[in-house]
């Protein structure tokens, strides 16, 4: 508080510093031009910066003194602007790394930046229980994902990463032992590659929306292409292949109950005889959605995904809504994984 200043007024400053939405405004604008880039090679001016990305001079020249003004940019002789530390944290850096997470929530236009973004609509989704990306975007995320191309989709999902612990997922389907399994929402392939690669199974169904398809096409690539089949479908609408076993992993936490149940009902429809799914999901703590703010974090995860942290109570209630009883669940740090089967099939 500076003196003679009122106690009242510097509350109300340090509220608006918390509330004023125009800095990471600015900076979103700053990144999404990628402007940093261009500062990193070498100083520029206003007009030259506006030039280079098509824009407002006389707006950019308001937003690069603003960023001066928070010590990201620095102006120097002839208007020309520099970098700052602060500054060269938001350049474009190989992933995976936390500048690389935090650049990439900072483009507007992209899907993670949009889908970071989309807390400006925490009003509606309070009120709503929708993700933010339908209530500021109206669209869920997978219809976004429909959209892009394969470079696109290989720069967002292409990390050959495995699956997060995935020995609850082993231990029963070993116990349930198919012979055919049918991995629903498959994403890069990453669980049809375990399924596979251990021999759990002979032959996978990879069912996922196009250009996951094809990414899961070139993860499977080294595999032999006898051992399983890729179909390109919306699990919520299209037929799905016979299986003797339907795993939805990490699927269920992007749709809410509604929804989740008439996919397991959809699933229990397009089995044979003994119809069985395992659903299996990471474990995400309350903080999960922020790499440096726990509590930011859990509002996030709760923005941007319908369901994301269903309890393994909660799983064997939605199954039970579609006709589902529970065989077994297992559970490690990380993932609960529960094995369902249809109520009229033979225990």
């Amino acid at each position: 508080m500076s003196d003679g200043e009122p106690a009242e007024l510097d509350v109300v400053r340090r509220l608006h510093a918390l509330t004023d939405l125009v800095t990471p405004m600015a900076l979103r604008t700053f990144v999404s031009l990628g402007l940093p880039d261009h500062l990193r090679d070498r100083p520029g001016t206003a007009a030259e910066l506006a030039q280079l990305t098509s824009c407002n001079a006389r707006i950019l020249t308001g937003i690069l003194e603003h960023l001066a003004s928070r010590e990201v940019v620095r102006a120097g002789p002839g208007g020309r602007y520099t970098l700052t530390a602060l500054g060269r944290a938001a350049c474009s850096t190989p992933a995976p790394s936390p500048q690389s997470w935090l650049v990439d929530s900072l483009r507007l236009g992209t899907l993670t930046g949009d889908v970071n973004h989309s807390v400006v609509a925490l009003l509606d989704v309070v009120r709503s229980g929708r993700t933010g990306l339908e209530e500021h975007h109206g669209e869920p995320v997978w219809s976004r994902v429909a959209r892009m191309d394969l470079d696109q989709t290989r720069t967002l999902f292409g990390h050959r990463t495995p699956v997060v612990e995935f020995g609850p997922i082993e231990k029963l389907v070993r116990a349930y032992a198919p012979r055919t399994v049918c991995d629903l929402g498959a994403g890069t392939g990453r669980l049809a590659r375990e399924l596979l690669t251990r021999r759990l199974c002979s032959h996978c169904h990879v069912v996922d929306l196009e250009p996951m398809i094809s990414l899961a096409d070139e993860m499977l690539d080294d595999i032999d292409h006898r051992s399983y089949s890729l179909h390109e479908a919306d699990f919520m609408t299209d037929p799905l292949p016979a299986a003797d076993l339907y795993v939805l992993c990490d699927i269920l936490a992007d749709w809410p109950d509604d929804d989740a149940i008439h996919l397991l009902g959809v699933v229990r429809k397009a089995a044979g005889v003994r119809p069985a799914v395992l659903v299996t999901q990471l474990i995400l703590p309350g903080g999960a959605g922020d790499l440096f703010d726990p509590t930011a974090g859990r509002v996030r995860l709760d923005i941007e995904m319908a369901r994301p942290a269903r309890t393994v109570e909660e799983i064997c209630a939605l199954g039970a809504a579609a006709g589902l009883r529970v065989v077994s669940t297992e559970a490690a740090q990380h993932r609960s994984a529960v094995l369902l089967e249809s109520e009229s099939a033979t225990p």
